[in-house]
């Protein structure tokens, strides 16, 4: 049986070349793996607001029983945790923002790390509970920002916290170096099919 990816792009410019190494990927896996997509510009996940927030902590840190009308304010963040506890590997693409990650992505990973779902605290500290699982990560710039990026040990951090191991393929400079963008992107690609090789040699 095909093992299962969970597919986490958010990519809503018109052109977008983060698109391109999503489209890649999917031709890339087809047939390989059982892909479900979550497309974060058209199903964002809930922000953690008032409500949401002391809803989230009362679920997370407490004993008490949440109400219908609680759990129905969770409902949609915890169906992302879901789909993440159930997914053997989590590709997750995203154009930088302001030199870290588009809000919505943080956003995702907010509703995503939830104790005693995806970590957990011992002894020891914090532990992470999907060690199961692998990642890709998928970024792309407009522009140049060498060790201005935050966005990458960003994600990494936050899937080596849940205990997945991750691997990134980072992009920079597609506009300010337009006559090496198509050189760039082919390089991406190529990497993308060495951890796809890796992934699914042994999933069917």
């Amino acid at each position: 049986m095909p093992k299962k990816t969970l597919l986490v792009s958010y990519t809503p410019r018109i052109g977008s070349n983060t698109k391109k190494l999503v489209d890649s990927f999917k031709t890339l896996s087809n047939g390989n793996t059982e892909v479900t997509i979550l497309d974060l510009a058209i199903t964002p996940p809930d922000l953690l607001l008032f409500e949401t927030l002391n809803v989230f902590l009362k679920a997370n840190y407490s004993d008490e029983t949440l109400t219908n009308e609680e759990e129905m304010l969770l409902k949609k963040n915890n169906t992302m945790t879901e789909q993440l506890i159930l997914s053997d590997f989590i590709v997750l693409a995203f154009p930088m923002y302001n030199f870290s990650v588009p809000a919505t992505v943080k956003a995702w990973l907010d509703a995503v790390i939830q104790i005693g779902k995806t970590f957990t605290i011992n002894s020891e500290g914090f532990q992470g509970l999907c060690s199961d699982k692998k990642a890709m990560i998928l970024i792309t710039t407009g522009y140049e920002v060498g060790e201005a990026d935050f966005a990458t040990p960003l994600i990494k951090t936050a899937f080596g916290f849940m205990g997945i191991e991750s691997e990134d393929v980072v992009i920079q400079g597609l506009n300010q170096f337009p006559e090496k963008a198509d050189r760039l992107i082919e390089d991406a690609i190529f990497r993308i099919e060495g951890i796809c090789n890796r992934w699914y040699q042994n999933s069917n």
